[in-house]
């Protein structure tokens, strides 16, 4: 991705407004949350920079719940190579 965000850079440089190119470190809903978030503090009546710190707090928020229709594929994984896990603690 940092093919987009370099992209999005030379592109804000040639604007004729200001633009700010966040890196929002996700994609998809991801990067949807964080623009939420965002946009939650400015319709309270917030800043950029409030806009801002909020985003930046959810990203460090967000979870995620990964589901598998099958385990087919995973158990081909060297387990070794997983992070350990609660479950093996």
């Amino acid at each position: 991705m940092s093919g987009t965000y370099e992209s999005a850079q030379q592109a804000a440089q040639g604007a004729s407004l200001p633009v700010t190119v966040v890196d929002g470190k996700n994609n998809s809903m991801g990067l949807g949350w964080q623009v939420i978030a965002a946009a939650r503090v400015r319709e309270a009546g917030g800043d950029l920079n409030a806009m801002w710190r909020q985003r930046s707090r959810s990203v460090k928020e967000l979870v995620y719940f990964v589901t598998l229709d099958t385990i087919e594929y995973l158990a081909r994984v060297d387990a070794s190579a997983m992070p350990p896990s609660s479950s093996n603690r």
